[in-house]
């Protein structure tokens, strides 16, 4: 899994940014409060033993492990193995 020797850097910039969510969350309705969106705290860790994949300006490949302190009244919040996958226009979290 190299790149050819005569291969040419990749073009643009290293992060692409755009605006999302700009207008504003409607009101909540008379008698319903609204929901608390509590952050997600996401630690680089290995998980497996799996090859990690790694390809120059295509994909990357790698180990995560999600710590979930949104669910229950746990003492330590439950950390669930997950596996990244980054390519030109995607995130995905398996």
């Amino acid at each position: 899994m190299g790149t050819s020797p005569d291969a040419q850097p990749c073009k643009g910039e290293p992060i692409l940014t755009k605006p999302c969510n700009e207008s504003p969350c409607p009101p909540p309705a008379d008698g319903e409060e609204p929901e608390e969106v509590l952050p997600m705290k996401v630690e680089m860790k290995r998980v497996s033993y799996r090859p990690q994949r790694y390809e120059t300006c295509i994909i990357k490949e790698g180990d995560l492990e999600v710590v979930r302190d949104d669910i229950g009244n746990f003492q330590r919040p439950p950390r669930v193995p997950a596996r990244a996958v980054l390519n030109n226009h995607t995130f995905s979290l398996f």
